[in-house]
């Protein structure tokens, strides 16, 4: 399959054009998931009834599935190189963790 992707491609009303086109492939796709960490664009996409995923969620999901034995450092290192990770986020995701 090939996506295009070119500046005449439809924006969703207060999202990045990224943003837009992933959830627009999502739709059309008809995916199960979607990886989305931006606040508007998760809001959107569950309002469209598209299960959402962020990557706190897969840093869970990869503990879970033996891939990562721990999320700690990864999470630390998001942090340090700037991506904003809301505190109660980061606290909850340690105790789902065991962490």
């Amino acid at each position: 399959m090939s996506v295009v992707v070119s500046d005449a491609s439809p924006h969703l009303s207060g999202l990045d054009k990224g943003e837009s086109e992933a959830i627009i492939l999502a739709g059309s796709l008809s995916a199960s998931l979607i990886i989305l960490d931006d606040r508007d664009a998760r809001r959107y996409a569950q309002t469209n009834q598209l299960a959402i995923i962020g990557t706190v969620g897969i840093l869970l999901l990869a503990k879970s599935n033996g891939l990562l034995s721990a999320i700690k450092q990864p999470l630390d290192v998001l942090v340090a190189a700037g991506v904003r990770i809301d505190p109660l986020l980061y606290s909850n995701a340690l105790l789902r963790a065991g962490e």
